[in-house]
């Protein structure tokens, strides 16, 4: 466990006024018969990045083109961590849902996540997986990997200030750890996961895992109340 870690999440909002990118983090998508019915699912993260611990918030979205035959989906997440001697955890969940014939449905489903033991041989990975299961139709398949270490915090920050800062603070962060005796010259971190204001959760646990939410004043007046309770407490 990281020795900095508090018991609420700690947030910084920086006074820096941008423009706005809006942008999905896409972990799955499918449509599965294009050319008739057109349905499809899609399923994306909130955080462009997986925290080491807690639980990730995702959105679902289904659309069912069938006139006559409703139509119910299995999604399976495994979420599993990756050690230097290859002994990782597994964390594994099902949802089971459902979408009535022309229609589309929007599911907020909150994913358990293993909790990461580091060890001192630099960065390691997690990974959440997930399959996609309906009748009828092949299985759809998705996947997220984020490298973290007990020396750097796992940041959220919103994608005005990841367009804008991601790729300098990221390369500070590679040069920083590359430098270092445990890792070898190389490094896979990155400074943070960007996040989209306006679809952040209302679920507090989706912030559990992530020590520092970064965000511009106006990133912050975009978020829903429910978002903001969640996140402060």
């Amino acid at each position: 466990m990281k020795s900095f870690r508090t018991t609420s999440l700690a947030l910084l909002i920086w006074v820096i006024l941008l423009p706005a990118c809006l942008a999905s983090h896409s972990l799955l998508t499918r449509v599965y018969d294009p050319k008739k019915t057109k349905t499809e699912i899609r399923i994306n993260t909130m955080v462009g990045e997986i925290a080491p611990s807690g639980y990730m918030a995702v959105r679902v979205y289904l659309k069912n083109g069938s006139k006559k035959i409703p139509r119910t989906w299995r999604l399976n997440f495994t979420s599993s961590d990756e050690s230097y001697s290859g002994n990782g955890n597994v964390m594994r969940s099902e949802f089971n849902l459902s979408c009535d014939p022309l229609t589309a449905r929007t599911y907020n489903l909150i994913v358990p996540l293993v909790t990461c033991f580091n060890n001192t041989y630099g960065d390691e990975s997690t990974t959440l997986d997930v399959i996609a299961y309906s009748p009828g139709f092949s299985s759809a398949v998705g996947s997220l990997t984020t490298s973290y270490s007990h020396d750097w915090p796992s940041i959220m920050m919103s994608e005005t200030l990841e367009t804008h800062n991601g790729s300098l603070l990221s390369t500070a962060v590679e040069k920083r750890f590359s430098s270092g005796p445990t890792y070898g010259g190389t490094t896979n971190l990155t400074f943070g996961g960007a996040f989209v204001p306006k679809e952040l959760s209302d679920d507090w646990r989706a912030y559990s895992g992530y020590d520092y939410c970064i965000l511009t004043e106006e990133d912050w007046r975009k978020i829903s109340p429910g978002a903001r309770s969640a996140i402060l407490r």
